[in-house]
């Protein structure tokens, strides 16, 4: 039990070092990669799993504009 004790110990410290090393470049990529997924699993849920061609300019667009509004959000300052 103690030396399950102890590699869990070891586990969770090597994570969460490897979490404090991450940079906010890291974290945009992260954000700006989730984005442009998440329109197209709304899409996806919205019309059951069937998507036609025909939906591809708008959800190109509903993306670029997904991504306009969300990501300069953190960029403001707070005043």
């Amino acid at each position: 039990m103690n030396l399950l004790f102890r590699i869990f110990q070891k586990l969770i410290n090597s994570s969460l070092n490897n979490l404090l090393k991450l940079r906010n470049t890291h974290l945009l990529i992260f954000d700006i990669i989730v984005f442009s997924i998440t329109p197209l699993l709304a899409l996806l849920l919205r019309l059951d799993g069937y998507f036609d061609k025909a939906h591809l300019p708008e959800l190109g667009i509903a993306t670029i504009l997904f991504l306009a509004v969300k990501e300069p959000i953190p960029l403001i300052p707070a005043i």
